[in-house]
């Protein structure tokens, strides 16, 4: 996974995550671990795209890596 502020057992980074004007605080993280980064909260895993090109990459290049949707049977080749 991405770097991430530090983490606490268990809880993870659930009281850091901001209740209001979230884009700070997730830009700052941006600024110190890079456009992608990474944080937990009580086992769930959030990942931060802090970037334009980020987002573009991941989820339009890269989109059916990342979508973790389930293979279609009408449009997939069959085997």
């Amino acid at each position: 996974l991405p770097p991430g502020p530090r983490a606490f057992p268990l809880i993870g980074n659930a009281f850091e995550l901001p209740s209001s004007r979230e884009y700070f605080k997730y830009s700052e993280w941006g600024k110190k671990c890079g456009d992608v980064s990474h944080l937990t909260a009580f086992g769930k895993h959030i990942v931060l795209l802090n970037s334009t090109k980020a987002c573009v990459e991941l989820l339009e290049q890269r989109s059916a890596i990342y979508s973790e949707r389930p293979p279609c049977p009408i449009v997939d080749e069959p085997d």
